[in-house]
């Protein structure tokens, strides 16, 4: 209990530099026992360590230590309506051609020739992330499939908007009064932290609609419902393109190039799906 008084009402530095070090130490811990268990060609179970380590434990022990019940501190407690979940997933979905036009944007990016090494370390980055995340999403069995929508989906979409929804973004609201650009801070950090560079944007503004559905929510479990569905739709669109890959090409262009007004119409949609998300919780509330 003492340990709780002492950071429960601890400065905004104080607060920071503990998410940072149990963010860390789980890193640290997770890198630890992938080599002790010789997992690292399990790539799952390698990942599986690493969101309960480094995003989940570390998010409830702040949460823990910062308030005087983790639950409420996270937003968790605040019941949910099925309708508010249906447009959430809805609106997630629809908005997935006009991520695609801002990712065909981003990778158009190109550093001065000063700067090419770092350039290059990012395409490196960018490729290998892109092969880990497929060698373990390959597979042609149905329950490796569902194994992998448990840790890519539900586990990394709990464990992460823990970590930068329910306490980032009440960290940084100690000092940031504006909640917009807290909602802007916490998106840039986890887009950066990411070290994907090449689809940067895209993630920026994913981290802002997810901080924006908790902040008129007041409930944590609503951008974890977003997180799990863009998820989602990428591990079974792997799984079923995994061996046709110029389709999924194919797919994954749908609002760039020529099809361009298809990311006007999935912005008009978004934008119609996000406005049914308040209204829904302005009636909800009345009720």
């Amino acid at each position: 209990m003492e340990l709780k008084a002492l950071f429960k009402d601890s400065s905004f530095i104080v607060q920071l530099m503990v998410v940072i070090c149990l963010f860390s130490l789980g890193g640290v811990i997770a890198t630890g026992l992938t080599g002790a268990l010789s997992l690292q060609s399990n790539l799952r179970l390698a990942q599986l360590l690493q969101v309960l380590c480094v995003f989940i434990l570390p998010s409830l022990a702040c949460a823990w230590l910062f308030s005087d019940c983790y639950k409420d501190y996270l937003q968790m407690n605040f019941p949910l309506s099925w309708s508010l979940v249906t447009w959430t997933m809805t609106a997630t979905i629809v908005a997935l051609p006009f991520m695609n036009f801002t990712y065909s944007l981003n990778k158009q990016m190109v550093l001065p020739e000063a700067l090419r090494s770092i350039e290059t370390w990012m395409q490196t980055m960018e490729e290998m992330a892109m092969q880990l995340t497929e060698k373990m999403l390959y597979t042609h069995s149905f329950v490796v499939l569902l194994l992998n929508i448990l840790i890519v989906c539900v586990l990394t979409g709990i464990g992460e908007e823990f970590l930068f929804r329910g306490v980032l973004q009440k960290v940084f609201g100690k000092i940031i009064h504006n909640p917009h650009v807290v909602i802007w801070v916490v998106a840039f950090i986890f887009s950066a932290l990411h070290l994907q560079f090449y689809g940067f944007i895209t993630r920026f503004l994913l981290g802002g609609y997810l901080g924006y559905l908790l902040y008129y929510t007041q409930t944590i479990w609503i951008p974890v419902v977003a997180h799990f569905t863009n998820n989602l739709v990428g591990v079974i669109a792997f799984f079923i393109y995994q061996d046709r890959p110029e389709e999924a090409h194919a797919i994954d262009d749908w609002g760039a190039g020529s099809t361009w007004w298809l990311a006007i119409v999935s912005a008009a949609l978004f934008g119609y799906c996000f406005y049914r998300i308040r209204h829904g919780i302005a009636s909800w509330r009345r009720r």
